[in-house]
């Protein structure tokens, strides 16, 4: 595997974003990002199996992983799909223009189709698992689960003994079905130190339960519904027992927009780091059928 090259730029607003280039040579370049609370890093396990056919950009969203602070009202999904823009625009700045494809899981999946539905921005975009929602009742998306999982965001423990520490409760929690160094991959990543001794989440409670929230609101269904010729969905398993919202909203979407669609059986939203073999050969697909138009 290629050494990362890592460069911070200024998005839009001044905000300072953390790009981790895996360079490669005369391939397609794919920009990735994560999901709400999470950062790249922690999706080591998915990202690695990509390494070898593509130029990767690995992309901590504001105030998550590596990237800079804002103030809290800063930190918003429209601000999220902004930064988008910027960080394609540095990419082809920084690395030089080629093939780009957003490569984009949950919450970044739902800025880049705010991003996406005004914009020429990249070649194509894979959503994986986005939690999409609709403000018209007749398509059954009204809301997801956001509000509670804002509610668990401002409840939950924000500080621990150690990392190793808070990749046991991960694995014990919402990883207990990801694959072996998975929990300790994201804790290293959505931690730092803190000045009275162990770690805390880089992303604060009330930062991460505000988008949550704010997701609620987006209309994010017609905004994909606008840039549907040059997207794809990857989606966690809908039929799985108690599948999630967005599993099952991702599906509605695709067989509604007729975009290529796959999904990953026995997963749930966390899908690529419960079968990353399987999703990174799913993406791979995903990615041929957008090539070929």
């Amino acid at each position: 595997m290629p050494s990362p090259d890592v460069l911070t730029i200024r998005s839009f607003d001044g905000a300072a974003l953390s790009l981790q280039r895996l360079p490669l040579a005369d391939r397609p370049r794919l920009i990735l990002s994560h999901g709400n609370g999470f950062a790249m890093g922690g999706y080591r396990a998915f990202w690695t199996l990509l390494a070898a056919d593509f130029d990767l950009v690995l992309f901590d969203l504001r105030n998550h992983g590596s990237s800079g602070a804002t103030p809290i009202e800063a930190h918003t999904i429209d601000a999220m799909a902004n930064d988008h823009v910027s960080v394609a625009a540095a990419c082809r700045d920084a690395f030089g223009a080629r093939e780009t494809f957003g490569v984009f899981h949950s919450v970044s999946a739902i800025a880049a189709t705010l991003a996406g539905q005004a914009r020429n921005i990249w070649d194509g975009v894979v959503l994986i698992d986005p939690p999409l929602v609709s403000l018209d009742p007749e398509t059954g998306l009204v809301r997801s689960a956001d509000d509670r999982l804002a509610q668990y965001a401002r409840n939950r423990e924000t500080r621990f003994e150690s990392v190793q520490a808070y990749a046991a409760l991960i694995a014990t929690g919402v990883g207990r079905y990801w694959v072996e160094d998975a929990a300790l991959d994201m804790a290293r990543s959505v931690t730092r130190a803190h000045p009275g001794g162990g770690v805390e989440l880089v992303c604060p409670a009330e930062y991460e339960a505000q988008i949550y929230e704010q997701n609620g609101q987006t209309n994010s269904y017609v905004a994909l519904g606008a840039m549907k010729d040059r997207v794809a969905i990857l989606g966690a398993d809908a039929d799985a027992p108690r599948a999630l919202h967005p599993a099952r909203a991702t599906r509605v979407a695709a067989r509604a927009f007729g975009l290529p669609y796959a999904s990953v059986a026995q997963t749930s939203h966390m899908l690529q780091v419960e079968k990353p073999e399987v999703a990174a050969a799913a993406l791979r697909a995903l990615l041929k059928r957008l090539q070929s138009g």
